[in-house]
């Protein structure tokens, strides 16, 4: 019986004398003893978050990534929620080591304007320096969220840890600097981000083109969680131009054609033959004020058919019976070496020749 509790006893200080010696190591400064429990500590296997989803949600992803550059890789963790199909919407939840001493997890949602979405689906991390900072204040990534057609901007603020966290609220350090959607695609360069749309029911398959910039380290006006103007905006094709465009039944789709195509070779095919003489020598009027060897680039940013305008004969298409006659009405500016114009209205003036829509003649006034 003797013999059994010495055996106890020394199982138990067997399991008890290495941890004391942790501990003691640990409380000494030990770099090595607490390097090694932070990596413990730091071990997804730790915190079960997929049990923790807010109610009505279930989570769709956990990483880590260090979004604020403090060499900690924070839990950043993706929730699905209102379910319906594949493409449901998508939030975020970022999960970090807050306080000194007894340190705890503390929770900080991603908010976009209007409590939107950050994607369907799923959604990609990034972390990116893009915005200005304030005088003085030294460069950091932002943290970048997107899926094809959303795109969220995160500036990461420094926040100050507090001695005891408990029962503190702490300040959300992720602040929403740009927010942009599109239903066809949002695409990023730096700090250039495009945004492309279709144009209501547009028979012609349009797009619009807006590309943002920040300004003052915010693509949102001060004060505000609204966007600040479009530095450049853009009529496009939906789908990029058709392979044959020149066969198109419709005269504003060829009318983009000839403007897309308006420095190149390829200029003189949307046009008659008589019209192709006035535009060799600079005597057709198709909106610039500088010659055609000065524009450097041209941006439609309005077009439409003038409705009546047609005059409809019997020629066959795939859309059934076209007009032999169309005007064409847009507005644009040209871009020269070191200047842009003043927005011009072009009305455009097209006949069938054959099967296909060529420009007869145009002409241009300033807005």
């Amino acid at each position: 019986m003797n013999r059994s509790k010495d055996v106890g006893l020394g199982c138990l200080l067997g399991v008890l004398f290495p941890v004391l010696i942790l501990v003691a190591l640990y409380s000494r400064g030990g770099a090595s003893i607490r390097a090694l429990l932070e990596q413990l500590w730091k071990d997804d296997r730790v915190v079960a978050l997929h049990e923790l989803p807010p109610p009505g949600a279930r989570v769709s992803s956990v990483q880590r990534l260090d979004t604020n550059g403090d060499l900690f890789k924070e839990w950043v963790v993706t929730y699905q929620y209102d379910i319906a199909g594949w493409n449901f919407p998508v939030s975020c939840v970022i999960y970090d080591l807050e306080g000194k001493g007894a340190r705890i997890i503390y929770p900080y949602p991603l908010l976009t304007p209007g409590g939107d979405y950050l994607g369907e689906g799923a959604v990609g991390f990034g972390m990116e320096d893009i915005l200005q900072e304030p005088a003085g204040a030294a460069g950091r990534a932002e943290l970048l969220v997107s899926d094809s057609r959303t795109l969220s901007v995160f500036r990461v603020k420094n926040t100050e840890p507090q001695l005891d966290p408990t029962c503190q609220v702490f300040p959300n350090p992720y602040q929403c600097e740009g927010f942009f959607r599109g239903n066809l695609s949002v695409s990023r360069s730096g700090d250039r981000v495009v945004v492309t749309e279709r144009v209501g029911s547009e028979r012609s398959q349009f797009a619009s083109r807006r590309v943002y910039r920040p300004s003052d380290g915010s693509y949102f006006r001060p004060g505000t969680q609204t966007l600040l103007p479009a530095v450049e905006a853009s009529i496009e094709f939906a789908y990029g131009k058709p392979a044959e465009i020149l066969d198109t039944p419709y005269p504003e789709k060829l009318v983009l054609g000839f403007y897309q195509d308006l420095l190149t070779d390829a200029a003189s095919g949307y046009l008659t033959e008589d019209a192709k003489k006035r535009f060799a020598v600079g005597q057709l009027d198709y909106g610039s004020p500088w010659p055609r060897s000065s524009v450097q680039r041209v941006l439609v940013q309005e077009i439409s058919y003038v409705p009546g305008s047609e005059d409809v004969a019997s020629a066959v298409s795939p859309v059934g019976q076209q007009p032999t006659a169309a005007q064409v009405v847009l507005k644009a500016r040209f871009y020269g070496p070191s200047n842009q114009s003043e927005l011009r209205e072009i009305r455009c003036y097209l006949v069938r020749v054959g099967t296909q829509w060529k420009l007869q003649d145009a002409g241009s006034s300033g807005l």
